[in-house]
């Protein structure tokens, strides 16, 4: 009996043995179990790349969580310069010391950071070189308080009229300013000149300087021209810039709104002459005191 039962044994191995069957099943049970472990070790890589935020998108703006700075915010995902406001928020991306600019100047409105801007509720101001309150393209002078001046360089005289040869002129500049653009001019002072001769180039320029607030909108400067030679030294000669009531030379200087002002610079007709019986050259500029 024992030796029929072993006898059917061999004959089963070696049917198996022939048709390879052990091999077969324990190959598929290989690749089943390699199957099961790739699974296991994909949903743990899975679930570790969840955790890490690797494929998370909590705020579900495209941008996973590990590399999102604002991960649970859709409207922001990068902050260039790190100083924790969103490159979208941020008005200087690049820029850590500054983050708003209310007035849209291009310049930041935290005074300690770079490039502040010390009117930051003013679009035309932003700098304050000297300190005075005054943004630096209002005041008439950047580095501390400033003044009008106005330079006599030359008198040129024309012998046709006033009887020339006997006219020492002499000048009388007169200074009014502007606030506002809706105020009326005031009245500031007036300087006089010493006698001069004429057709003198003047070696020691005559000189008048005024000094006014440094954001004054526009000034106002009058030049007349007087013979001293004339009866209560009060006779006004007809120079370059006027007209039959009015023989003086107007201008009106913005040195803000208009860098490059032009004067009224004409031939005068006093004598009701088309002609000039005199040329006063002159500069105005703007100097520190």
């Amino acid at each position: 009996m024992e030796k029929k039962k072993k006898d059917i044994n061999e004959k089963v191995d070696e049917v198996l043995k022939n048709y390879k069957v052990k091999e077969k099943i324990d190959n598929f049970a290989l690749k089943k179990a390699l199957s099961i472990a790739t699974i296991g070790i994909i949903l743990i890589s899975m679930i570790s790349l969840y955790q890490t935020g690797w494929i998370k998108d909590i705020d579900g703006d495209g941008v996973f969580d590990n590399i999102d700075d604002f991960p649970e915010d859709p409207y922001e995902s990068i902050d260039s310069d790190g100083d924790g406001v969103g490159d979208i928020t941020d008005e200087f991306p690049n820029d850590s010391s500054q983050i708003t600019d209310l007035d849209s100047d291009g310049y930041g409105d935290n005074l300690y950071g770079n490039y502040p801007d010390r009117f930051p509720d003013d679009p035309s101001e932003w700098m304050d070189s000297d300190d005075d309150g005054i943004g630096d393209n209002a005041d008439i002078y950047d580095l501390g308080n400033g003044a009008m001046k106005i330079t006599i360089t030359k008198y040129e005289g024309d012998e046709f009229e006033n009887n020339a040869k006997n006219v020492d002129p002499f000048f009388i500049i007169k200074f009014w300013y502007l606030n506002n653009i809706d105020d009326d001019f005031v009245f500031y002072k007036e300087q006089n000149s010493t006698v001069f001769k004429n057709e003198q180039e003047l070696l020691n320029p005559f000189s008048a300087t005024f000094d006014v607030a440094d954001n004054i909108y526009s000034a106002k400067i009058k030049i007349d021209s007087k013979n001293y030679n004339s009866k209560n030294h009060n006779e006004s000669i007809d120079i370059n810039g006027g007209s039959i009531s009015n023989f003086s030379i107007v201008d009106y200087f913005y040195p803000k709104n208009n860098p490059n002002p032009k004067w009224n610079i004409v031939n005068g007709n006093l004598d009701e002459i088309d002609e000039y019986d005199a040329i006063v050259h002159y500069k105005i500029e703007i100097v520190g005191i």
